[in-house]
């Protein structure tokens, strides 16, 4: 379906085909925005999606996308609109009210614009204030507030019922005002709609294919059938010329209210309406907006709640983006499969992003050029890597596929992972899946993308030694172990500078870890560098360390999880015969593997396998595995580089190698998926520092990692 978005035209246009099309999206999704019952912490506007337009799934677990008592005078809202606006802006209104205060409290409306429907501008409209002098200033309902765009005048106007106390309108009548331009008011003063001469609520304007105008709405007259009824017409403001068309549009016989109309995909209409007494939404369709054909009751039920709201046509992009800004438990499988024709090739580092929920994700991207000969390397997120340069002759192609997993702070609708400042931006924590292509000449033709929830997942938890660092030169293995596995493992690496077990558990990382661990995943942790640094009531190897390690251990379990336990990597302090490596990290590393045996925990014994690493390089040598440069090697940089924790991508690939030989050694079953062209590695006889070859994927920052 295209989406039309429509802007001013000529004053004589009055058919759809005389229309402007400024804008044309391809709509694959249904967006429904409504509120969920009478109670306080109901009136909220919630959002649920759908693919045929009749079977919805709430997001964000059915919990308010928006807090009420952040937007509204009220601090409850009701009966939200949502319209797509040809100047690229999403426009929607609601009435501003708590019903406990009783049905005749509410005294005005609010106003509310956004360019991506997640984050929302918000004004009020309070009538007292705005229409003081005026009858208007005395109305104690303005209700179900809608957004009209008129073609004529190239303006938005908003329609609402209004009642007011002093007699001068005296049953609920349909009224209009235009928005301003920034739609943060109305102007003038509002003007009658429409008299239908009983009650008349809940009014919705839908534009047909040939330009006509049908207008829903509930009437709410004493003594009456209290249904929808639509009146057809050319020009909205003169209410004379409407023809209102017989009986009634429902097809129950159930108390309706709230009808909303909309656009099917597949062509034709649905009419939809809150069955509120007996629960459930019913649904017709319609192929002309006048003989209505039921289609099913969808039951109100669990998260899933709706009262009075409207639905919208989406986009992919537009789906795909509500599901990750509002996850539910369903979002990542239910996120549509992304298939993409780049068909670029550069000689400088670039990007693709997409936004998604979290989760894993299984990325199939095709490198190459009919152009030129290729050589790509692909990482992923904050420069995680996943393969070396791939080659490909002029006019060939090859196809890789792996695994990436994506992750953003948010634990659930209350909570979210404490990052740290440096951390917002960060690639590793942002709501979109990002993909980096550099080498010598990086030619990409395609990329597939789809969620996978079979594969196994490794979530890594740690330090400055472990993170995926965002920026050239700082690297580490967490980054890098990515390099040796197949598509059936994905790593997520929660680490970050500076933690330590404590402050790790203190910034909710591993509450979040365990929201997405599944029965069978591992989680993998490295502590000890800034442990040590803690010297409070409490602290120390054999108090909160070894205590915060057996946290990790139990609650990692109980989920179902495998937990395995790394000792700290050695930091290059070389003792006074410059050969051996002196010990820095006093009891903790003898701790770790203390609770490991009384906890039957499998560890993997890094602290040694480094130390035996920057041995064999030498006391010289080794300084080619961490940050050593001279200054100037990087912008910005004016004086040098001596970093003895922090390792450089030579480094941190140097030390993943030992975490795949630690798996080897423990004979875990994630040996069992690494890639075909993996040989051990003995870190006697370290790979050649001078043969190494690294392609930087961007940007440099001279600034330290935390925990140096």
């Amino acid at each position: 379906m295209l989406i039309f978005v429509t802007s001013k035209t000529n004053q004589s246009s009055t058919t759809m085909d005389k229309l402007l099309l400024t804008l044309a999206l391809t709509a694959t999704h249904y967006l429904f925005v409504y509120f969920t019952g009478n109670a306080p912490e109901k009136e909220q506007i919630c959002y649920a999606v759908s693919d045929d337009g009749f079977n919805y799934s709430p997001l964000n677990n059915g919990l308010p996308i928006i807090g009420s008592d952040t937007i509204a005078r009220a601090k409850g809202v009701r009966d939200p609109h949502i319209l797509r606006c040809d100047d690229g802006w999403f426009r929607m209104t609601v009435t501003d009210m708590r019903c406990r205060q009783g049905w005749d409290s509410n005294r005005g409306i609010v106003l509310l614009r956004s360019r991506d429907m997640v984050h929302w501008e918000h004004h009020t409209v309070h009538f007292p204030e705005r229409f003081a002098g005026t009858p208007f200033a005395h109305v104690t309902r303005v209700w179900a507030p809608q957004t009209f765009f008129d073609q004529h005048t190239g303006r938005y106007l908003v329609y609402f019922s209004l009642l007011s106390s002093d007699g001068t309108i005296p049953y609920d009548r349909v009224y209009w005002c235009y928005a301003n331009s920034d739609f943060t008011d109305l102007e003038g003063v509002p003007q009658v709609l429409f008299d239908f001469g009983a009650p008349a609520i809940d009014s919705d304007i839908v534009r047909d294919e040939r330009g006509l105008l049908h207008l829903f709405f509930k009437t709410e007259a004493d003594g009456a059938h209290k249904g929808i009824r639509q009146y057809v017409f050319k020009d909205i403001y003169q209410s004379s010329t409407w023809k209102l068309l017989d009986g009634f549009c429902e097809t129950t016989k159930s108390d309706v209210e709230g009808a909303g109309v909309f656009p099917l995909i597949n062509g034709g209409w649905c009419l939809m309406y809150d069955c509120y007494r007996d629960h459930y939404y019913q649904f017709t369709k319609s192929r002309d907006l006048r003989r209505f054909h039921f289609v099913q009751n969808t039951k109100t039920e669990g998260a899933f709640t709706p009262r009075h709201g409207t639905v919208i046509p989406i986009t992919t992009d537009e789906y795909q983006r509500l599901l990750t800004a509002f996850p539910s438990a369903d979002s990542h499988r239910r996120m549509t499969p992304l298939d993409v024709q780049l068909d670029r090739t550069s000689d400088s580092p670039f990007s693709y992003s997409v936004p998604v929920p979290d989760g894993n994700y299984r990325v199939t991207i095709t490198v190459g050029s009919r152009q030129r000969a290729a050589q790509t390397v692909v990482r992923a997120e904050s420069r995680r890597h996943f393969f070396d340069a791939v080659n490909t002759k002029k006019g060939h192609y090859q196809t890789l596929t792996f695994l990436v997993n994506k992750h953003s702070a948010r634990i659930d609708a209350t909570r979210q992972v404490k990052l740290k400042p440096r951390e917002w931006g960060y690639k590793n924590w942002d709501d979109s899946l990002t993909l980096h292509f550099c080498g010598p000449a990086p030619a990409v033709k395609s990329i597939h993308i789809e969620p996978d929830t079979t594969s196994t997942t490794v979530f890594l938890c740690g330090n400055s030694t472990v993170v995926d660092q965002e920026n050239e030169p700082w690297a580490s293995w967490g980054q890098m172990v990515t390099r040796w596995f197949d598509s059936s493992v994905a790593i997520a690496n929660y680490a970050e500078s500076g933690l330590s077990a404590t402050t790790f558990l203190a910034q909710l990382r591993l509450d979040k870890i365990l929201t997405q661990l599944r029965a069978g995943d591992y989680v993998i942790c490295e502590f000890g560098h800034n442990d040590e640094k803690e010297h409070r009531p409490g602290d120390g190897a054999w108090y909160s360390y070894s205590r915060n390690l057996k946290i990790f251990a139990d609650r990692v379990r109980e989920k179902g999880g495998h937990i395995i336990f790394v000792t700290p990597t050695a930091r290059r302090l070389f003792s006074n015969d410059h050969k051996t490596l002196g010990y820095t990290h006093g009891d903790y590393p003898e701790a770790m593997r203390t609770v490991a045996r009384r906890e039957q925990v499998s560890f993997i014994e890094l602290n040694g396998m480094t130390r035996t690493f920057y041995e064999a390089l030498g006391e010289e040598g080794s300084k080619k595995a961490l940050v050593h440069y001279p200054a100037n090697t990087f912008a910005g940089q004016d004086k040098p580089l001596a970093d003895n924790t922090h390792f450089n991508p030579y480094g941190a690939w140097e030390v993943a190698k030992m975490i795949v030989m630690g798996l080897k050694q423990l004979n875990s079953p994630l040996v069992d998926h690494l890639r075909s062209d993996w040989q051990d590695f003995n870190p006697q006889h370290p790979d050649d520092p001078d043969q190494f070859v690294w392609y930087m994927s961007g940007s440099s920052n001279i600034l330290k990692p935390d925990g140096n």
